[in-house]
């Protein structure tokens, strides 16, 4: 059979156990048709094939981040920062800058200037005559204070309220376009500026899908070829059908519905949850619950209940051990009233642990979602009383824990700024085994994994997390092409340097979706 392409001269750490290394491998239809030595290839080599030299680089099963925030990102990655702005002529210039890539209606946001190193604020009327199409809004580095301008203004709470102050114009005393509030939480809600994370039921899927064909560019750069999103409003779930049967993005995408928002489940299943509207492409499945104290534990409960009999997958935050504890209680209960083999409901995070927990999870089939790099990239920031991240634990008990970067939500405050963590699986890779975060700290050195199993936890047990390990996250004959080739072999360089790979190409179904220049 002639292969569409070849790849040889590599060194493929397929994750196949019965075969985990290979020199070449072959590509028909989006599939592996042939792993195995370059002799072996050679055979599928026809005039059409595209061979590609891999000069003795590594190649692995393309990374499956399980739990990113897609949308999120790609809203974030269009922020402008303003930090370090000290005169009006420069916020100007820099807010006409972004509306040229700007589509016309779509939310332009700022974030960053200092009052107090400024010359002077621009006024609404300056605004328009920069962005008449687009709604801006600008927001200060001390969350105290924003710019918006016409468009943006239609949408501010106008009625009077203690600790807001609305400037105005002197002559006409009409607004100037800049609100100040005393209280940090007050800015969102007299502006009634869309939400970046979670994503706002009420953006228009155009802008979404702008989002998520930005944020899939930049996520293909670290060999990302499947996610899982696993909080999405109805919109969201629109918008990424639309991306998909529109060529917005390459990646594969498992989805999951946000059902801590007061909209029924069966509106989400009217979208498509529990289905996979495009083979191999797009796959919705999770309902995403929090089980701290965003809503009563009877209502929560309630919630699991409903989406475990519809035959959906569970997707529970949880972080410290009562939320855990607390999940695990909800999952207990619903599985011995209505037992389902093979469930593989989610804990996204259970960053915290003990034996009780392990033994529980274990006992009912639960998977975790866990973020290696979020540790790395926030420590100290991050809650003392989540830290345990007990990989090596829970994958001792026999739990499947797969990795992700909950790009871009890291910490508490979320406001418009840019984005402060992309999807780095390397990253993750490497705090799973030395447990050495950005700052030189150690934590809990005794939950270290070896460099093969965090490996795995970005790839095959990722697949598992979303039912498709039987057609991606090794390099198996029959299985989709999706591979990342770095620049070294992560099982033979020192642990410290596996943060420094670099991603050569991202490879999706045979297809080139991005090489380093």
């Amino acid at each position: 059979m002639q292969a569409d392409m070849i790849l040889y001269n590599g060194n493929f750490l397929t994750l196949n156990e019965k075969a985990p290394t290979a020199s070449a491998l072959a590509v028909k239809d989006g599939k592996i048709i042939q792993v195995g030595s370059n002799d072996d290839i050679k055979p599928h080599q026809g005039e059409e094939t595209k061979v590609i030299d891999l000069h003795g680089k590594t190649a692995v099963p393309g990374f499956i981040d399980s739990h990113i925030h897609l949308i999120s990102l790609g809203l974030d990655m269009q922020v402008i920062d303003l930090c370090g702005i000290t005169t009006k002529e420069s916020l100007l210039s820099r807010l006409e800058a972004a509306i040229r890539d700007t589509p016309s209606g779509n939310w332009v946001k700022g974030y960053g200037f200092d009052e107090t190193h400024m010359d002077e604020l621009p006024d609404i009327m300056e605004l328009d005559s920069v962005s008449p199409e687009n709604p801006v809004y600008l927001e200060s580095l001390d969350y105290l204070t924003c710019i918006v301008n016409s468009k943006s203004m239609a949408k501010v709470d106008m009625h009077p309220r203690k600790g807001v102050t609305m400037d105005t114009f002197r002559n006409s005393g009409e607004p100037t376009g800049v609100i100040r509030v005393e209280d940090e939480k007050l800015l969102y809600q007299v502006a009634n500026v869309p939400t970046l994370d979670p994503v706002d039921p009420d953006l228009p899927e155009s802008e979404l899908e702008h989002s998520i064909e930005i944020a899939s560019k930049k996520v293909l750069e670290s060999g990302i070829t499947s996610i899982h999103d696993p909080q999405l409003p109805p919109n969201a779930l629109r918008a990424f059908m639309n991306a998909v049967r529109g060529g917005r993005t390459p990646l594969r995408l498992y989805l999951g519905c946000d059902r801590n928002r007061d909209i029924p489940l069966e509106r989400y299943i009217q979208e498509g949850i529990g289905t996979e509207p495009i083979q191999d492409l797009l796959k919705l499945g999770m309902v995403k619950l929090f089980a701290d104290d965003r809503m009563s534990v009877r209502e929560f409960r309630a919630r699991v209940k409903e989406s475990h009999q519809a035959g959906l997958q569970l997707s529970i935050h949880a972080t410290n051990i009562n939320e855990t504890r607390n999940a695990i209680e909800a999952l207990e209960e619903v599985l011995e009233d209505t037992p389902r083999h093979n469930h593989r409901h989610r804990i996204e995070h259970a960053d915290n642990i003990d034996e009780d927990i392990l033994e529980r999870a274990r006992k009912i089939g639960l998977v975790v979602a866990a973020q290696p790099e979020i540790v790395y990239k926030l420590e100290p920031k991050y809650p003392q009383d989540v830290m345990k991240v007990a990989y090596n634990s829970m994958i001792s008990a026999g739990i499947n824990v797969s990795g992700g970067s909950d790009s871009p939500t890291v910490p508490i405050k979320r406001r418009a700024r840019p984005p402060l963590a992309y999807s780095t699986p390397l990253l993750g890779m490497a705090f799973a085994v030395i447990r050495r975060t950005k700052n030189g700290s150690i934590i809990d050195k005794d939950e270290s994994v070896s460099v093969l199993e965090s490996l795995k936890i970005h790839t095959v047990n990722g697949a598992y997390a979303s039912f498709e390990e039987d057609h991606k996250g090794t390099l198996e004959v029959g299985k989709l092409a999706d591979l990342a080739i770095l620049t070294e072999n992560p099982l033979t360089v020192e642990p410290e340097q596996i943060k420094d790979i670099r991603v050569e190409m991202t490879i999706i179904g045979g297809e080139i979706v991005y090489a380093k220049e």
